[in-house]
């Protein structure tokens, strides 16, 4: 019997998954914990970012190959070491691997290939030796950036993706509050457009590649690249599919213009983030590019729907929560606490693309009956939560899809919501109208000073002088009010004072738009005869008095 700690079984099945179940040179994907940034190159959209030519791409396979080959007897060899041992035994193999596929890359390739990974990376790479130096970071800040990302390690090493998701969130968020305002600059312009020198770069100079070198075989190595030859000796184009238009900064009032063909994904989010003022957080970008060229301007939230419009075609989705902006792989699973909840009456305020939460009231649909009709209207992003004792629905989807649903279920619920109104009114006898009102938004969840429910369900007036409350809506609604005037207005018990006529009362009316001096006009004819009110207008203030 024998046992392997979980470092070493992570180690035997990555070398069964490597050395035996991919066969070298089947086009799978190259393992950077063996060819460091050589996996990053061999990925396809990133290789079309870098115009490699299919010379240069074979011979980097071999390269790849050849590596893996040769890491096997390192693997078996530090198997049973601790991961921070295994680390340290394989760097100097990673950075040997790394040295021999870069010589195949001219300088502007190399500068671009370390844009995209730094990109990729995002925050988390600021604790490497060359970025610290560059961001000119303290030993205080590496100390604390340390730390962050051994928090975010020992979340990874826990291979729950969810929870590693949530850590790479908050990791790079307490990253980004440790860097200072000249530091975050430095850090833009390591990961954005490169500089005048390379933005001079011509097409020709992007796909230099060295051509003449055979691929390197186990006992030899392939010589250094000179980065002025041509492919070939022929001039090179870029292909049509890798041109990117730039787009246009944003005007003052701060819109957005779509100008992209056939743009890298991570581009176009890195785009989109910098001008609507938003940080990043994207693990993978999607498949594939952005293809979308429109002479409109957008709002940053209208610009969030035209790119979810596409993701969501390609398994992916923005959320942005205040001023993070999200992928989401929905392979992977929404966090709930991501997306954010809105009431019914806000979904005709959001995109039509935009991901959200809302809650229904059912009251005629039972918790079956719900799931049937509201499950067969839900994307692939969608999901639902039936509360049956609420007799409440939970729905995520799009707030388009939403919307939808939400007319399915007001149709169910509220057949005849166009014609169902009624209005009643309540003469009252022992309260006051106020008071009645005040009961009516307590009891039916009326917003605070407003006499309407935010579904338009029910509208409420006062008639001080009559006494009379006016009720106006669904014809349920108007019967609950009903209700609550049958209980409230009713006569004091035998004993009991009505301390609200016990003694004078003052009372202060602001009078925001009329003229004070008409208003005490108007009142002091209505309440002629009444000789214990008082009335006056605060000279100072312009405030009605009342005794």
């Amino acid at each position: 019997m024998f046992s392997l700690n979980s470092q070493a079984l992570k180690f035997s099945i990555l070398l069964l998954v490597t050395f035996v179940l991919q066969p070298a040179g089947a086009g799978s994907a190259a393992d950077a914990e063996f060819v460091g940034k050589l996996a990053l190159i061999v990925e396809a959209e990133v290789a079309n970012s870098l115009l490699l030519s299919d010379n240069v791409k074979e011979k980097l396979r071999a390269i790849i190959d050849q590596r893996e080959e040769a890491a096997i007897g390192l693997v078996l060899a530090i198997k049973d070491l601790k991961l921070a041992d295994q680390k340290a035994k394989l760097a100097p193999f990673v950075a040997e691997s790394e040295r021999l596929g870069l010589r195949l890359l001219t300088n502007v390739q190399k500068n671009k290939l370390e844009q995209i990974r730094l990109k990729r990376k995002g925050l988390l790479a600021i604790a490497e030796p060359s970025i610290a130096e560059k961001l000119n970071l303290t030993d205080d800040q590496r100390a604390q950036a340390k730390r962050l990302l051994d928090e975010f390690q020992t979340n990874v090493n826990r291979g729950q993706p969810e929870q590693e998701r949530l850590a790479r969130i908050t990791c790079l968020q307490e990253l980004s509050k440790l860097l200072l305002e000249e530091q975050r600059n430095i850090w833009e312009q390591l990961i954005n457009i490169p500089g005048a020198a390379a933005d001079a770069a011509t097409p020709a100079d992007l796909v230099a590649q060295v051509e003449d070198a055979d691929p390197p075989q186990p006992d030899s190595e392939p010589e250094p690249a000179d980065d002025n030859e041509k492919n070939n000796g022929e001039e090179a184009t870029p292909p049509v599919n890798q041109e990117r238009e730039n787009p246009p900064s944003p005007t003052g009032d701060g819109k957005l213009q779509f100008s992209f063909r056939y743009a890298p994904w991570q581009d176009v989010l890195d785009w989109f983030a910098t001008q609507a003022g938003l940080s990043l957080h994207a693990d993978t970008a999607p498949p594939g590019t952005f293809n979308y060229i429109d002479s409109r301007r957008y709002s940053p939230s209208e610009a969030i729907d035209v790119i979810n419009s596409i993701l969501l075609t390609k398994g992916f989705t923005l959320i942005r929560r205040e001023q993070a902006l999200i992928l989401i792989n929905l392979e992977d699973g929404i966090p709930p606490n991501l997306v954010q909840r809105i009431a019914e009456h806000e979904l005709d305020d959001r995109g039509e693309f935009e991901l959200v939460s809302c809650l229904f009231a059912i009251d005629i649909l039972t918790p079956e009956e719900s799931e049937t009709e509201i499950r067969t209207l839900l994307g692939p992003q969608g999901a639902m939560i039936v509360l049956p004792k609420a007799k409440q629905v939970l729905v995520t989807e799009t707030a388009g899809r939403l919307r939808t649903i939400r007319s399915v279920i007001h149709a169910i619920e509220k057949p005849d919501s166009t014609s169902d109104q009624n209005l009643t009114v309540y003469e009252l006898e022992h309260a006051t109208a106020d008071e009645a009102l005040t009961m009516v938004r307590q009891l039916l969840g009326l917003p605070e000073d407003s006499n309407a429910a935010v579904d338009g369900s029910l509208r409420v007036a006062v008639d001080a002088v009559g006494n009379r409350l006016i009720a106006t809506g669904k014809v349920e609604q108007v019967k609950r009010v009903a209700e609550i005037i049958k209980l409230s207005d009713v006569p004091l018990e035998d004993g009991a004072t009505d301390l609200a006529n016990l003694e004078p009362q003052l009372e202060v009316y602001k009078i925001p738009l009329a003229d004070p001096t008409t208003v005490l006009q108007v009142l002091q004819t209505i309440l002629a005869g009444d000789e214990e009110t008082r009335l006056t207008i605060d000279e100072a203030t312009g405030n009605l008095v009342a005794l």
